[in-house]
């Protein structure tokens, strides 16, 4: 059973989340410091994240919750393709429009978002620098500089 904070301004949104997707476990958080709460006390699979809130409203809002090493899948009522783009640019793994919520099977796009972030986190964990002196070469003095570049750089290794 997925763990999901539903972070909500609408309780009956939530209690319609809860009724219509039993093998979810919801949580629910009416502001984004009570999501912070929450978020330290348990372990959630993925966070619905309401744009407007009581305390916090638009990109903002998805801004304070991405970095929290849980899936976010902003959840609004404005159905701006501009505001999905933001929201996938700051790091949000998913977007649902509300108004289209009944159309849309939100356990689906809950593993998706979850598998987006558990691949995002293997490739970034193998990451390595490596040798990191050819990059220290390189910004010293890239290709495309100068012969004066390349005397300066043999003096600094």
């Amino acid at each position: 059973m997925k763990r999901v904070l539903y972070v909500e301004d609408n309780e009956a949104l939530v209690a319609i989340m809860e009724y219509r997707y039993p093998n979810l476990r919801v949580d629910w958080a009416e502001s984004l410091e009570k999501a912070n709460r929450k978020l330290s006390e348990n372990d959630y699979d993925v966070i619905l994240l309401d744009l407007n809130l009581s305390d916090s409203t638009g990109i903002k809002t998805v801004s304070a919750m991405v970095n929290r090493g849980v899936p976010v899948i902003v959840v609004t009522g404005n159905p701006s393709k501009d505001i999905a783009k933001m929201a996938a640019k700051l790091g949000a793994a998913g977007y649902i429009y509300k108004r289209g919520m009944e159309d849309v099977d939100v356990e689906s796009k809950i593993e998706f978002a979850i598998e987006k972030h558990q691949q995002t986190r293997r490739r970034y964990s193998s990451f390595s620098f490596g040798d990191i002196e050819p990059m220290k070469r390189f910004i010293t003095c890239p290709p495309f500089a100068n012969s004066e570049c390349q005397r300066r750089e043999a003096m600094i290794v």
